[in-house]
């Protein structure tokens, strides 16, 4: 009875009428758990792939070696288009058989993946030689760093060149000139007590510098010697009252008879190249 009603199901399954191959097969399997052949043809005709691995694992479970079944699951681990049931079946194309000792439960990796692999595993080795690489050049040049402060660098065979002297350029003259009138004082008798005593009263007092010329300047390592024509602008017009040429004079060391207008006056600096590169005025050198 149990042959009769698989064969009809065999039928059914073949003819293209799935559902009733499979309603037939499960009462058989209801009736005989361990039939094998039901099992096989249950898995041709169930909608997923879980349902077929549970049909073929059963069918090994019955039968290990049963050859169909472990290349069907092998098949279905593979994403592999499964053969016909005409073809699991069919006598005429037996399907090679597999040593049992290559079946696993691992899934099987493909050329392709072997070689991606391949090839992202190169990502890694290049990150880590690249890393090796600056590590290297980084101990290298500390190294030479703290060397040279033992080692002249002309013993290693490292040529040197010696460093350029930081120009003195004509702005930073001119802003120094113009801070240090700003900031410059000329002591004065003080009227108000009558005591002998004096005020320190800024040069601004008496003019604003309005101009600064470079006439010559001469560098000598870190020092240097800087003559300039500074135009100087008295606050109020100015004769020979009020006391303020004589100021003047006193203010910018020259001898000035008149302030009824703008003053050229001849002045020398001195400025000094400090370690930081930045040239300084340091004093006045007449007046």
């Amino acid at each position: 009875m149990a042959d009769n009603e698989l064969q009809q199901a065999i039928t059914a399954i073949k003819s293209g009428d799935k559902a009733l191959g499979r309603s037939i097969l499960v009462r058989i399997i209801q009736q005989q758990p361990k039939n094998e052949l039901a099992w096989l043809w249950l898995s041709a005709c169930v909608n997923t792939d879980d349902q077929k691995r549970d049909c073929l694992k059963k069918v090994l479970e019955i039968n290990p070696e049963n050859q169909n079944a472990l290349q069907a699951l092998n098949r279905l681990t593979l994403h592999i288009e499964e053969p016909t049931p005409e073809e699991m079946a069919s006598k005429e194309k037996p399907i090679p058989e597999i040593p049992k000792q290559q079946v696993s439960t691992s899934v099987p990796v493909s050329h392709g993946q072997i070689k991606q692999k391949k090839k992202s595993s190169s990502i890694p080795t290049i990150l880590f030689s690249g890393l090796v690489v600056i590590i290297i050049a980084a101990i290298v040049i500390i190294a030479i760093s703290l060397f040279k402060n033992i080692v002249p660098l002309s013993i290693l065979g490292i040529p040197i060149s010696p460093s350029p002297t930081p120009t003195l350029d004509n702005i930073s003259i001119k802003n120094d000139v113009v801070d240090y009138y700003d900031s410059k004082t000329i002591d004065v008798p003080n009227i108000f007590t009558g005591d002998g005593t004096t005020l320190s009263i800024p040069t601004k007092t008496f003019f604003s510098v309005t101009d600064v010329s470079v006439v010559d300047e001469t560098i000598e390592g870190k020092n240097a010697t800087v003559i300039v024509n500074i135009i100087v602008q008295p606050p109020i017009p100015c004769y020979s009252t009020g006391g303020i040429p004589g100021m003047l004079s006193q203010a910018l060391g020259k001898e000035i008879l008149s302030c009824d207008g703008p003053l050229t006056v001849e002045e020398e600096f001195q400025f000094k190249l400090y370690d930081s590169g930045e040239w300084r005025l340091e004093k006045e050198i007449t007046g």
